[in-house]
């Protein structure tokens, strides 16, 4: 079942790459090896040229994913944290 479901990712892929490339006349014209996973999705090797294909889920809304708005305000924590820390102590972080 996953051997099926990873060569379904890779094809899917490659369909999205080829989108990419009709649209993009930069984008290389070679079909890339495609590794296995911890790897980019697709690698052009001639360029070393590495893509990685992601897939944005629908209906998570204008903000982007649940996750990607707790990162988003993390960061703007430890951004205004350290601000208020450095106006309150002589030296920066």
């Amino acid at each position: 079942m996953k051997r099926t479901k990873d060569k379904a990712q890779k094809e899917k892929e490659l369909t999205w790459l080829f989108a990419f490339q009709e649209k993009c006349p930069d984008c290389p014209r070679s079909i890339p090896d495609q590794p296995i996973p911890l790897a980019p999705d697709l690698i052009f090797s001639e360029t070393s040229l590495g893509i990685e294909v992601t897939e944005y889920l629908l209906g998570q809304g204008k903000d982007g994913s649940h996750s990607r708005r707790l990162e988003s305000v993390g960061g703007r924590i430890v951004r205004d944290t350290q601000l208020e820390y450095e106006r309150n102590i002589n030296h920066c972080l």
